[in-house]
């Protein structure tokens, strides 16, 4: 049998499955009216993995390790992964965990290679199951292999990447080759770390044998050239995994689950890789040493497909068809995984026989309650994740002590921001329905006080509404679903096409005024700017403004991207200038794949480059050497930036006793921090600093 796949071929697959996706092809989310319980009679129904049942099929994987320094979870990592166990999911996965000290890349993770931290683990499981006894809570063992970074933060003196072979990782060091014999000891080191876990207390295990990490690379005839027993035939390179698991088996029990991620493809530039016929070949092996319960992922984290971390450029259920084929020759369940984060998504892939779990991380992050919310017929109230990869990008800027959602500012404040209801309750006016309006709204009535909304366009979303526009941001559409839902169920009085002026609000005689009325773009002192060619990224997105064929944007940052995005996708010549660097402030996996897209499309990028004047010929510009350059336009776009409009401060101070101002409105920044602002905003109304919310 031939286990590898051509790179065009697999790339082609790749392309075509994204070409294909968005909101035509999918659920769309944005439209569906779930004012009755949708049937989610498979999802919400109960499955056997070996001797243990969960009550559901809805498994939270693993969301990464912060640690307190000493290889337990952190207070923090304690609370954040009790609210989810508390939401309703079947399966809580924990970690992922290292093994061994050679697999670490940073102190700030957790691990079981020591007997000291079973007491650190058993108190978590303690805490998880009070939150919800009904639960099952594995943790995952993750070694890093060759992927560890050695100049992580924290990271242990003197260690050095481990691999099957002696081949970089893209982005690291040439590892060591692990000998025969120390191939048994990491497998040692597994099956020991998992004796500790059973110690304290957690119901299964769960090895990540996918994405490049240490049991995908043995897996992977793209990192494995071995020519020991660990290496050449696929029964061969399979043998690391399965002796794990038959030590598991063997030291903790036959009754102890042991479940295992694995790869259906690398997506990697190489001929030999992992590829689906290959996986099929790998399934029975691992069935036979035991494993009890197999899911299905892709990608390595030097992929040239966003995979494994797939923002919301990837489709949803990504690899679901590959699942459905490993599902039909399995004799153990199996499930699936990247970018579910629709429910009923997740309950038509059931339905079909493609999967038997449905795995999911993120969806956690931003609601860990969604279980809970899906038995309760409560569909629409659901903070659905948007894929936008924030929680990401702060986790590796962090070495993983830190992540946060965007769009729900209690992950991982968890202990920080609980709703208090008021001592004292207060008539509440919000101006503005963007999310930092909206989410105010929401926490102010959750804390008890009277809450009245006022927007002054035809729907909730603000700048939201905007970025729905950009075909592979629909899914945006989420947010302003569920804040009209959340509103509606806390009894919150939104009024849309109400402008909020002095008489008005005299009028309406609020105690605290929320001000969230976002902010305007600004025209750069730029010789011609006023033209009647020269127009607002805003207005061109929003359809207010046409453009020509021939298009210079000014401004490198998010907004200027995606209006080159947009408009590159219609066709027109796209020509960026760009003051200083491209994409400043993005989230860094959306910025490549962002500039990649745009580089394909033809786009003209002139990054260090200052714009000298506008005509209605076009630009003049300065390139970075000093030689100017003129480029003829028909429109030219300004993404330049935008100010705070807080016009209704002033006028309004005196005549309410309490006013905050949040979001653009007090300073634009980007949407996780706006929505933040909204919750401390309303859940601060007892405890009023004037200077804190108007500087």
């Amino acid at each position: 049998m031939d286990f590898q796949r051509a790179e065009g071929d697999c790339t082609q697959r790749a392309d075509e499955r994204i070409s294909e996706s968005g909101p035509s092809t999918e659920i769309n989310i944005w439209n569906r009216k779930a004012k009755k319980m949708t049937q989610l009679k498979k999802l919400l129904s109960p499955i056997q993995i070996g001797k243990m049942e969960l009550p559901n099929r809805i498994c939270m994987g693993e969301l990464g390790p912060n640690g307190d320094g000493r290889g337990c979870p952190s207070q923090r990592t304690i609370d954040f992964y009790a609210a989810r166990a508390k939401g309703g999911a079947g399966l809580v996965i924990v970690g992922g965990s290292y093994p061994g000290k050679s697999g670490a890349t940073s102190r700030w993770g957790t691990w079981l290679f020591e007997d000291a931290v079973i007491p650190g683990w058993a108190r978590m499981v303690k805490v998880l199951r009070q939150a919800n006894p009904e639960v099952k809570i594995g943790v995952q063992l993750l070694h890093c292999g060759r992927q560890m970074h050695v100049h992580a933060e924290g990271a242990f003196a003197d260690n050095k990447p481990v691999a099957p072979s002696a081949i970089s990782y893209q982005f690291g060091i040439v590892p060591h080759e692990l000998t025969t014999e120390e191939v048994g000891e990491v497998v040692e080191e597994y099956v020991e770390s998992t004796r500790r876990a059973q110690e304290a207390g957690f119901d299964c295990i769960d090895l990540h044998g996918a994405h490049g990490y240490l049991i995908s690379q043995f897996l992977s005839p793209y990192s494995n050239r071995r020519t020991d027993r660990y290496g050449g035939s696929v029964e061969n390179r399979a043998r690391f995994a399965c002796e794990i698991i038959e030590g598991i088996k063997e030291r903790c029990g036959e009754d102890f689950p042991v479940l295992i991620k694995i790869n259906c493809r690398d997506y990697v530039h190489a001929p030999e890789q992992i590829d689906l016929e290959h996986t099929k070949a790998v399934v029975p092996f691992l069935e036979h040493a035991g494993a009890d319960e197999i899911h299905i992922s892709g990608g390595q984290h030097e992929s040239y497909l966003a995979v494994p971390v797939s923002p919301y450029t990837i489709p949803r259920a990504f690899f679901a068809e590959e699942t459905g084929e490993i599902r039909k020759i399995a004799r153990v369940p199996i499930g699936t995984s990247c970018r579910i984060n629709d429910l009923e998504l997740a309950e038509k892939l059931l339905s079909e026989g493609k999967t038997d779990l449905i795995w999911m991380a993120r969806p956690f992050m931003s609601d860990p309650e969604f279980p809970n919310k899906a038995k309760e017929g409560r569909l629409d109230e659901i903070r659905t994740c948007i894929g936008c990869c924030t929680c990401i990008d702060m986790l590796w800027d962090d070495w993983m002590r830190e992540w946060r959602c965007a769009i729900n500012p209690e992950t991982m404040r968890e202990r920080m921001l609980p709703v208090v209801r008021s001592v004292n309750p207060k008539k509440v006016l919000v101006i503005g329905g963007g999310p930092a309006g909206c989410e105010a709204g929401c926490a102010a009535a959750e804390s008890g006080h009277q809450v009245a909304l006022w927007e002054k366009e035809e729907s909730l979303g603000g700048q939201v509404n905007l970025c729905m526009v950009i075909p592979s941001k629909y899914e945006f559409g989420n947010i302003p679903r569920y804040y009209q839902a959340r509103l509606k169920a806390l009894g919150v009085s939104v009024e849309l096409k109400r402008d909020a002026t002095v008489d008005r609000v005299k009028e309406f005689n609020p105690d605290v005024v929320i001000l969230a009325t976002g902010s305007f773009m600004e025209r750069p002192p730029i010789t011609g700017v006023d033209g009647s060619g020269v127009v607002f990224a805003t207005d061109v997105i929003g359809g207010r403004r046409p453009a020509g064929e021939r298009v210079v944007i000014i401004g490198g940052g998010v907004v200027g991207m995606e209006t080159a995005e947009l408009l590159s996708g219609q066709g027109k010549k796209v020509v960026m200038v760009v003051r200083s660097k491209l994409g400043r402030g993005m989230v860094r996996m959306i910025y490549h794949i962002l500039r990649g897209k745009l580089e394909k499309e033809g786009v003209e990028i002139l990054t260090k480059t200052r714009t000298l004047e506008i005509d209605s010929a076009g630009v003049r510009v300065m390139l970075p050497g000093g030689e100017e350059r003129f480029i003829e336009a028909d429109t030219v776009i300004l993404a330049t930036g935008s100010r705070g409009n807080r016009s209704l401060l002033d006028v309004l101070e005196g005549i309410v006793p309490e006013i905050h101002v949040i979001g653009d409105a007090l300073k634009p920044r980007n949407m996780m921090t706006a929505i933040y602002q909204g919750a401390m905003a309303g859940r601060a109304l007892d405890d009023y600093h004037p200077k804190k919310w108007k500087q």
